[in-house]
């Protein structure tokens, strides 16, 4: 970094919107002596009156552009004004700083620590001892911008803008905007929000954080100004939703939904499905919305999501939001951090509760597109062992890769997969569940669209399915992994323990449902169906990245032979014993003609259900 003399200013003529205790002010800048303006030494002159830095700005030649560190003060600034003897007035002249608004010609002022208003004696004053009370990276990026500007009794009668200045606190803030700038350019404004499971609406999140003693501590995310900062803060948190439909409905009472009066005066549901439309979730059940289609302001986007209060907020919680909602912002979607500054002809949205049930009604036929992209809610995982977790990542990256193709039966043997690491056998058999989970939900997603018996007898052909291979497989876990891990390390397995009973019963109540399946229930079975997926998707994923780790480091490569060809020995056995003075039969799963996303495997089947 080195200096460079081209800092410049120039005429402005503006908008200067400033909000002090919940109270805003547009302060507008007008300008008589609109002249071209001059550079020299950073110096600007125009005929009578001239703008001295004591030093300069700082200039990256690598970026291109005037930096400054948050706490250093600012050059001092010096202004001369030699016909201020034709104003017969007071002179005062007044220091802004500010970053572009949501419209042309506006700026939202961001303020400054120091004196910003200076009386002109004999033509002359200085500001000295400034600083910057906030960074780019908490503006979403965006450069400030000083403006000064000279009042005569109230009247502006000249104001000029600076270069923008990139503002920065950290000494990585470089390295974290070009991160996050190069995954917005990944995402056109055109790319769709990939869609996300309604179970997250009623999830529990938490953010696991270690004390300075290396204790974990947990802190529960809840529906506030805090728990939306947490919810981005969360390491243990990876892959975040940031869909807009679900931070609204989490997070209701600190974000909301504001539209454009002149394109939807009234909040209906045509409205909210308007809104999903732009969202990407095209759905045959919407109505025509072309009408709707690049009409409006082009200036302003057609929807804004709006942060109901930062005043609590601290400069790093600002920060981390501004950073996330830079995420949704594109054409159709703008953010703003305060309703004072949202545009005019825009009123928030009241009826989240209806954006939530539209978007779970709607949910279900988007999951049939071909084309749709979904988010699992596998990819939201909590990250329960950072240590063993990173060490475990090139490990479960290649496990991944394994091919299943070879796979053609759940119905497993000592003799089957002699050659699998126990490590290895794990993610099989989970993978087998996944895509059994999946299919069950692919089930109860068809069923309430349509009620039909070959559905419903289909929905519980892979519900029974699901219930036998995870039956045996937790059996085994049980009575094999579990104690023999404890003996190893006394109480890693308690919560296990009680995930597994407590999976127990919410599957047997489940069960209940699709056994005694009738129309009207469809929508609970859904919502059960995608709740206890949501949970058991999580819950595999802490198997896999918690105690798989620990198998591996405290026993020997012997011992955990032994303990393989008891897992598999265990769960043969269960599956065999359920079959025991019942009819089999094979059944091939299958709830699409196109199989290119579905397992091909075969499993043995019980005609009437888990026993009960």
């Amino acid at each position: 970094m080195n200096s460079l003399k081209n800092f410049s200013w120039e005429v402005c003529d503006a908008t200067v919107i400033s909000s002090v205790d919940e109270t805003t002010s547009n302060i507008s800048l007008t300008n008589d002596w609109k002249k071209k303006t001059t550079t020299e030494h950073c110096d600007f002159a125009v005929d009578s009156f001239r703008i001295t830095l004591g030093r300069d700005f700082l200039y990256d030649s690598v970026k291109k552009e005037f930096r400054w560190h948050k706490t250093w003060c600012l050059p001092q600034i010096q202004i001369h004004l030699e016909n201020y003897h034709q104003y017969s007035g007071n002179l005062l002249a007044r220091l802004h700083c500010v970053i572009p608004g949501v419209s042309r010609g506006q700026f939202e002022d961001v303020g400054l620590k120091g004196h910003t208003l200076q009386q002109l004696i004999n033509g002359e004053c200085s500001f000295s001892r400034l600083r910057f009370v906030s960074t780019s990276n908490l503006h979403g990026g965006k450069k400030f911008h000083l403006i000064l500007s000279v009042w005569c009794d109230s009247v502006c009668i000249l104001a000029y803008m600076s270069t923008g200045i990139s503002v920065y606190s950290r000494k990585d803030a470089d390295k974290k905007r070009k991160k996050a700038k190069d995954v917005l350019e990944e995402r056109t404004v055109e790319t769709p929000f990939r869609v996300f499971s309604p179970s997250l609406f009623d999830r529990d999140f938490v953010k696991k954080v270690n004390d300075h003693k290396g204790h974990t501590v947990c802190e529960k995310i809840d529906n506030s100004v805090a728990g939306l900062v947490n919810y981005f803060q969360a390491p243990n948190i990876r892959a975040k939703c940031r869909h807009p439909v679900f931070l609204l409905c989490k997070f209701n009472n600190v974000l909301s939904l504001a539209r454009n009066l002149n394109l939807f005066p009234e909040e209906t549901k045509e409205m909210f499905h308007c809104f999903l439309s732009d969202l990407g979730m095209v759905s045959d059940n919407f109505q025509d919305h072309s009408r709707h289609k690049d009409v409006g302001s082009i200036t302003h986007p057609r929807w804004f999501i709006i942060l109901k209060d930062s005043k609590s907020l601290s400069d790093e919680g600002k920060r981390r939001i501004a950073e996330n909602m830079r995420y949704i912002e594109c054409r159709m979607i703008g953010f703003v951090q305060s309703p004072l500054l949202l545009p005019e002809h825009y009123s928030p949205v009241q009826n989240i509760v209806l954006l939530r049930q539209l978007y779970e009604r709607c949910y279900s036929s988007f999951l049939l597109s071909s084309d749709s992209k979904v988010v699992n809610d596998i990819e939201i995982q909590e990250k329960w062992d950072p240590v063993e977790s990173s060490q475990w990542e090139d490990f479960v990256s290649n496990i991944e890769t394994i091919s299943n193709s070879s796979h053609d039966s759940c119905n497993i043997s000592i003799e089957s997969y002699t050659t699998e690491t126990l490590a290895e056998h794990y993610f099989r058999i989970h993978q087998q569940i996944r895509q059994l989970l999946f299919q069950l939900t692919d089930g109860a997603t068809q069923c309430v669209r349509e009620q039909s018996p070959e559905l419903v007898d289909r929905l519980k052909i892979v519900y029974r399915s699901f219930f036998r291979l995870l039956s045996a497989h937790a059996h085994a876990e049980d009575t094999v992994i579990f104690p023999q891990l404890a003996k190893k390390i006394p109480g890693i397995t308690e919560a296990y323990h009680l995930d597994h009973f407590m999976e127990g019963r919410e599957l047997a109540s489940l069960g209940d449902m699709i056994e005694n399946f009738f129309p009207e229930m469809a929508n609970d079975v859904f919502r059960k169906v995608t709740s206890f997926s949501a949970r058991f998707l999580q819950h595999m994923e802490k198997e896999e990245e918690h105690l798989i780790p620990y198998l591996v480091h405290v026993f020997s490569d012997h011992e955990i032979a032994i303990l393989k060809e008891r897992v598999i020995l265990e769960t043969s056995n269960v599956l065999v014993d359920s079959e025991k003075g019942k009819k089999e039969s094979m059944i091939e799963v299958a709830w699409t003609e196109d199989m290119s996303d579905l397992s091909t495997c075969r499993y043995f089947v019980e005609d009437s259900g888990p026993s009960k």
